[in-house]
This record gives structure tokens, sequence and C-alpha cells, in this order.
């Protein structure tokens, strides 16, 4: 029976275990702190996508919600104007999450092996 398991493990994809992007839910790099926290709560999801008119700027959890209100920020600070400021963080230590950004997508034809390694790695969650 571990055989099968293992076995359809590695035949096993990304794409066919995780959600459409489509029903994640979304927040504007204007809206708030608490407007992002409100919506995990209303939405029952654990990823909130940052965008603008223009493109993606990121994707928030409730873990990153709360470490900001932990280091401080308001809850009326801006999701746009955390995460400038948390990019700003990562790069000055010289983060390799941040440095090495191609390193840090995993596709949806990636094996689940292969993600739960890169995921590890680049501690990414």
């Amino acid at each position: 029976e571990l055989d099968v398991v293992r076995t359809g493990m590695r035949n096993t994809t990304v794409g066919l275990v995780m959600k459409s992007i489509a029903s994640v839910p979304r927040c504007k790099t204007t809206d708030t702190i608490r407007y992002a926290l409100a919506i995990f709560g209303v939405s029952g999801q654990n990823a909130v996508i940052v965008e603008d008119d223009d493109k993606v700027h990121g994707l928030i959890t409730p873990r990153c919600a709360i470490e900001a209100l932990r280091l401080g920020y308001l809850p009326s600070t801006t999701v746009a104007a955390w995460l400038h400021e948390r990019q700003r963080a990562q790069a000055a230590r010289d983060d390799p999450r941040e440095v090495r950004e191609g390193l840090r997508r995993v596709l949806s034809s990636t094996p689940l092996s292969e993600a739960e390694h890169i995921m590890a790695e680049h501690a990414l969650h």
C-alpha cells in the first residue's frame, strides 16, 4: 500500500491539488491591513493576492498580516506601505528568497515532491 501512495505522489502535480487562482480573494494595494484581515475572515481562505490595476504585487497570508501588526504597523496602514517596507528590509538583509526570485516559483506542472523541496529551501508558505 505504501508503494502505491509513493507512486501516486510522484505522479501528482501541484496543479492537481491546488485551488484555482481565480478562487483566491484579492485586495488592492490601497487597502488597509485591517481590510486584508477581514478578507481572511469572510472568505475562509488562507491567502489574499495584492494587486492594483497594473500588476500583482504579492500574496499575503494571515500570518503575514499578524506579523505586520506585531512589528507595530497600525491596522490602518495600507498593504502597499507594509509590502514596500517588507521588501526593502529583505533586500537590505540580502535575503536569498528575494535575490533569487526565479527560484521561488512553483509551477502547476511541478511534481509535489519537488514543490516540497523548493518551498522548504526558500521558506515559502
